[in-house]
């Protein structure tokens, strides 16, 4: 099958695993290391495990750090054969070549191993990449796999259609189901994430707007109990924007305050909303100071429209009042 498949046209690369990322399916088990036992105090660590075939890391871009991967010649009655990923690498053989040693794998049997590929995240991209093993398919069957097909340009599900022929030459009894794009099985494992962020979005707009709304009405309060005092600095000679400068200034230093305590507050509230981030860091300085600007000019906006209006206001009407 992955022979007819890779020759697909527009196809590049061809494989299939028992446990396909972001598709909420695992496996794992305990393992050993041949030649060194587990202390009393370690017990027997459970790693994940996975059944691959050649071409599955081409399909995938899991790019091989050391060593090789699976081949066509890592046959049934080859010597058995694995790879490890880099954190398990990093976990059981931080001060040794893992290349050539041997690991109890499926039906107690002895895999050597040949190769250490990237590692990756396999249930969400907010987790680290755990450690795993990954056996060649033809040495440890697994009756569940899924394809992974890799085309050169476009809508990768435009092969649907061959991939379907394919399958029906060999056995048309066979149905292939959840077929999709791996970008679309990302997106599905970032539907709790992207609604926890929306939610929080909305209720951000909300208060944004309704500190704007405060600001404003608190500014325009403090400009109509001044109304006698901006009318006599205008009758005096003082120009518009001398009344402006005015309101800004005395109406900035809350403002800063305000601003400055909410950035010491989200400071520590960043642990909160760290498993909601991916790609950025939860204490990013660049978000932090652009936001923080963003708010300052809120605030601003909130300030400067009271404060031309106050400017529109005829001196002599403003000495009369009261």
């Amino acid at each position: 099958l992955l022979g007819r498949l890779a020759s697909i046209p527009g196809v590049t690369a061809a494989g299939a695993v028992n446990s396909l990322p972001f598709s909420g399916s695992g496996h794992g088990g305990s393992f050993n290391i041949i030649g060194r036992p587990w202390g009393p105090s370690e017990g027997v660590p459970d790693v994940a495990q996975r059944t691959a075939t050649p071409g599955y890391f081409e399909a995938m871009r899991i790019p091989v750090l050391r060593g090789r991967t699976f081949s066509a010649q890592d046959g049934a009655n080859a010597e058995k054969v694995a790879l490890i990923d880099e954190p398990f690498a990093r976990q059981f053989f931080a001060k040794e070549d893992p290349i050539g040693k041997r690991l109890s794998g499926p039906d107690n049997g002895e895999y050597t191993i040949v190769g250490v590929v990237g590692g990756v995240k396999h249930s969400s991209l907010s987790e680290h990449p755990e450690s795993t093993i990954y056996y060649v398919s033809r040495q440890a069957p697994s009756r569940a796999m899924a394809v992974v097909l890799r085309t050169a340009a476009g809508d990768p599900l435009n092969v649907t259609s061959a991939v379907r022929q394919e399958v029906a030459a060999l056995d048309r009894n066979l149905p292939i189901y959840r077929v999709t794009a791996m970008d679309q099985l990302l997106g599905n494992s970032l539907d709790a994430t992207r609604f926890s962020t929306t939610l929080l979005s909305v209720f951000a707009g909300v208060a944004l707007l309704l500190a704007a709304i405060g600001i404003y009405g608190v500014i325009s309060y403090t400009v109509s109990q001044r109304g006698q005092e901006i009318g006599i600095r205008m009758a005096l000679g003082a120009q518009p924007g001398d009344a402006v400068r005015l309101i800004l200034q005395q109406g900035s230093l809350p403002v800063l305050i305000g601003v400055a305590a909410g950035f010491l507050m989200s400071l520590a509230a960043t642990r909160a909303l760290s498993t909601l981030l991916y790609g950025i860091s939860a204490t990013d300085p660049v978000v932090f100071v652009a936001l923080s600007i963003f708010l300052a000019a809120v605030a601003f906006m909130a300030s400067y429209i009271p404060a031309r209006k106050a400017t529109k206001v005829d001196p002599m009407t403003a000495l009369r009042y009261e």
